[in-house]
């Protein structure tokens, strides 16, 4: 899981098999991001092998390793590409290699570049990275046609808001009668994924690029956590990605109470399980699939 800040990551999306860009609305809307931070993960063609057979045509991963570019060349299958900031200036340099019309150049932001989140309708970056960062990233994305990348995990939300009497279903996209009043324009929310994706919508437009396309670059739900970490399991897991396909997947795009229409692409973090991430139990059980291929849990990333 990454909680990266505005200026974190550029994120690079090609199409390998032939180096074109093909825009984020073609096709399936749902991607899976492919961390290897782990010692015990299959080779890179086995995981190719291994997203196709899910139907799967969008995978993010943090780096630009040889290895892994190579399985999934030829594929079919599109990766978006994490560039270290310590290589950003190498390939800005170079002009692309002449490939600046066909890919598209982004960067992932968490929530904390949010000042204020609810009521979504006056949203808002934070005074931090507002007029220093944010508004010159929303001018350059809207130049070259590009999106806003969102890390958002309503896990995590949840941990923050539930002694505030936020229930677990309102996280989990599962409507149970619970909702968040908007008095400003009298909006009820009945799931957090749209709350905050609104609240980004808001936050783009009061700095004049409320048109810009949103894809969720990282989201999901761990299976596994420690003592504190209410909510984490399997079942949960599974609720939370199933009513997040069914949301993301819906034809026509039903966009959000702010944005109706808006199509939405969104990232399920993650592939595997990574036994090699710090942090609390949860940090290492984010995954579909255990390192050895077998499921965590059954799930229909097409449906």
């Amino acid at each position: 899981m990454d909680s990266m800040q505005a200026a974190g990551i550029i994120f690079v999306w090609i199409l390998i098999s032939s180096l074109i860009f093909c825009s984020h609305t073609v096709g399936s809307r749902i991607g899976l991001n492919y961390g290897r931070v782990a010692d015990n993960l299959p080779p890179p063609d086995e995981v190719a092998k291994l997203v196709q057979s899910l139907k799967v045509d969008h995978v993010r991963i943090f780096d630009a390793n040889a290895a892994v570019l190579t399985a999934f060349a030829n594929t079919g299958i599109r990766l978006t590409i994490c560039v270290p900031n310590d290589q950003i200036a190498l390939i800005g340099s170079d002009h692309a290699a002449g490939l600046d019309r066909f890919i598209k150049v982004s960067t992932s932001h968490s929530l904390d570049v949010l000042g204020s989140r609810f009521p979504p309708s006056a949203a808002s970056f934070s005074s931090q990275w507002s007029q220093s960062i944010m508004q010159p990233m929303l001018d350059f994305l809207s130049t070259t046609g590009s999106f806003y990348m969102l890390n958002m995990y309503p896990y995590l939300v949840y941990q923050e808001e539930r002694s505030k009497g936020v229930p677990l279903d309102y996280a989990l996209i599962r409507p149970s009668g619970f909702f968040k009043l908007d008095t400003l324009n009298g909006i009820r929310y009945v799931s957090m994924f749209d709350e905050i994706v609104d609240a980004v919508v808001s936050a783009m437009a009061d700095l004049g690029h409320g048109e810009l396309p949103i894809v969720v670059s990282e989201t999901g739900w761990p299976t596994v956590g420690d003592e504190s970490e209410v909510g984490a399991s399997i079942e949960n897991a599974v609720t939370y990605n199933t009513n997040l396909v069914s949301r993301i997947n819906q034809n026509p795009p039903v966009g959000t109470q702010l944005k109706p229409g808006m199509p939405l692409q969104a990232f399920i973090f993650a592939l595997f399980n990574e036994d090699q991430k710090p942090g609390p139990a949860s940090e290492r059980n984010w995954g579909l699939f255990y390192p050895n291929m077998a499921p965590v849990y059954g799930i229909d990333l097409t449906a």
